[in-house]
């Protein structure tokens, strides 16, 4: 009897506690621009936005620690508050500027419009991306090199 009571005090000063809630998992996103890879050599930025690439992400064509001022096209998720890079590639045939079409240069970006009309650091200088705002969009857009913006921004098909 006495080992029932205390098997029944022992259970009773147990406290079970809930695991910890996964974290946000977005959307995959995608994106293209000149990388700066950080201090520690451990991440990059495109536009001031930071990336981390994880232990399963592939490389095609370049190496993180050779990104520095390479146009790279990048395509991950967001987990909480981290922007997770799975796949960063290098078009060796424009290593720093995107491809043409039809005369203009083009992005392709996959993400969520800000309420200011950004995605991914590049402003839409002729309000295309307006209104798509608070939105998550698959877009085509024309970039001026010489200011970084976009304009022309399309749904991509």
């Amino acid at each position: 009897m006495k080992k029932i009571i205390a098997i029944a005090a022992l259970a009773a000063s147990i406290q079970v506690q809930a695991a910890p809630a996964p974290a946000a998992v977005s959307p995959e996103f995608e994106l293209e621009g000149i990388a700066t890879v950080s201090a520690d050599g451990q991440r990059f930025s495109i536009n001031g936005i930071e990336f981390s690439p994880v232990a399963h992400t592939r490389y095609k064509h370049v190496a993180l620690a050779n990104l520095n001022g390479q146009w790279i096209e990048v395509e991950g998720q967001q987990f909480g508050q981290q922007l997770q890079a799975h796949k960063i590639e290098l078009d060796r045939d424009h290593p720093t500027t995107p491809e043409r079409e039809w005369g203009n240069y083009q992005v392709q970006l996959q993400g969520q419009v800000t309420a200011d009309g950004r995605l991914w650091g590049y402003q839409a200088n002729d309000n295309s991306l307006m209104p798509l705002a608070n939105q998550w969009v698959e877009v085509e857009c024309q970039i001026n090199l010489d200011d970084n913006n976009v304009s022309d921004c399309r749904i991509d098909d």
